[in-house]
C-alpha cells in the first residue's frame, strides 16, 4: 500500500507521437527512455527523482523484476509543454523516464494516449523503502486492531453485559457504539471505522441492527 505521504507516480499510458510533435518535444530518446502520461501526484515530487519499484494491474500487484535497478524521472512538463522543476501535489504531468537497464514490459504494454485519461491498469512507480514502511505499518495497524478486538470481547463478557448484550454471539449495534464511546472514547464515525476493520479481519458479521461475533476469545 502506498500512502499519501509517500512519493509515487501513476502512469496512465505512453505519449503518442502526435502529442510529442504538438508540444515540440525532442523525439530522440536514449536506450531505456520513454515519455508517459502521469496521473495526479499524491505528493510533490522534486526533479530529478529516482524510483525503484513497480506496481501493475487493477489490483496494483508488486512487480518482481530482479533486473530492474532504477527508474529515474529526468524531465516533466505540463499539458502546454512548460518545463516543471517539480510535480506539485494534485497535478498531472507528462514525464520522461529513464529505466535502468531497460524499460520493463509493464511499461511497454501501456497504451499510447493522445491526452490525459483514466487507465484501470495503470502502472505505479514507488520507492522500495516506502513500500517496506507501508507493509510494516499495515502489520502494526492489524496488531492494534487485534488488541482492540480482544479488549472489546473482554468488555462485553463482563457480568453487566453477559446474557443481556450477548445472545448466541449476537450483539446489538447500539451496545457496540455505547461501549466504543464509554470505554474507548470513539465517536460514531471512528466506531464505524473500527467495525468495518473487524469485518475485514473476519472477526464479525453485521446486519442492519446487529453484530455477530465470529471470533470469540
Amino acid at each position: 500500500m502506498i500512502t499519501e505521504n509517500q512519493l509515487s507516480l501513476s502512469l496512465q499510458g505512453k505519449v503518442s507521437l502526435s502529442v510529442l510533435e504538438m508540444l515540440r518535444i525532442n523525439k530522440t530518446l536514449q536506450k531505456g527512455q520513454i515519455w508517459v502520461f502521469a496521473d495526479f501526484a499524491v505528493s510533490t515530487i522534486k526533479l530529478p527523482f529516482t524510483f525503484d519499484t513497480l506496481f501493475a494491474g487493477k489490483d496494483k500487484s508488486l512487480v518482481k523484476n530482479n533486473k530492474l535497478k532504477t527508474i529515474k524521472l529526468v524531465k516533466a512538463i505540463d499539458q502546454y509543454g512548460n518545463i516543471l522543476k517539480e510535480i506539485p501535489k494534485g497535478y498531472k504531468s507528462i514525464c520522461k523516464l529513464q529505466f535502468s537497464p531497460e524499460i520493463t514490459k509493464e511499461i511497454t504494454e501501456l497504451p499510447f494516449l493522445s491526452e490525459f485519461g483514466y487507465n484501470p491498469n495503470a502502472v505505479t512507480l514507488a520507492k522500495h523503502d516506502d513500500v517496506k514502511l507501508s507493509l510494516d505499518y499495515d502489520i502494526i495497524t492489524k496488531s492494534l486492531y487485534e488488541a482492540l478486538y480482544g479488549q472489546f470481547i473482554m468488555e462485553v463478557s463482563k457480568p453487566g453485559y453477559t446474557g443481556k448484550a450477548l445472545k448466541k454471539n449476537q450483539l446489538s449495534k447500539k451496545i457496540f457504539y455505547s461501549i466504543s464511546l464509554s470505554k474507548f472514547n470513539l465517536n460514531a464515525v471512528n466506531s464505524d471505522k473500527v467495525l468495518n476493520m473487524f469485518v475485514q479481519m473476519g472477526k464479525v458479521k453485521t446486519s442492519d441492527k446487529e453484530i455477530e461475533l465470529i471470533e470469540v476469545l
